[in-house]
């Protein structure tokens, strides 16, 4: 069920596989950025998410003071959201390299901080496959 969605991200849930599914599309200006993180927050509280499948293949590039908003204002609020997690699946483009990406902020921000067992894909069916097993 798709709970929110914008031009530049969709969230699912699925109740019976406890599934939040994310997914970035472009780049976003720093306002549809940070509320799209928001909407994650809510949506964690809302349900009980046990599994995360992050899809940023698609995302665009990303503000650095967006990154920093993210790392101090976002990720305190939402880690102890995410203490539930078991699994958390992100799905990048093969091409990504280490900045300016949405997967150079994943990784600045969230990477290695959630106590869920996290890994990388660049399939997204490999990483629903694995997510959910």
């Amino acid at each position: 069920m798709i709970l929110y969605q914008t031009t530049y991200i969709e969230i699912h849930y699925s109740e019976k596989e406890k599934l939040l599914e994310s997914f970035f599309y472009g780049t976003a200006t720093d306002i549809h950025y940070r509320e799209s993180l928001v909407a994650l927050i809510e949506i964690t509280k809302a349900h009980d998410v046990k599994r995360w499948l992050c899809d940023i293949s698609q995302a665009g590039a990303f503000r650095i003071a967006d990154e920093v908003w993210a790392r101090r204002e976002w990720y305190p609020v939402f880690s102890p959201l995410a203490s539930n997690l078991e699994k958390l699946a992100v799905v990048k483009e093969g091409s990504f390299y280490g900045g300016g990406g949405m997967d150079g902020m994943w990784k600045n921000v969230i990477d290695g901080k959630l106590p869920a067992s996290c890994q990388e894909f660049e399939d997204y069916s490999e990483a629903r496959a694995w997510v959910l097993d």
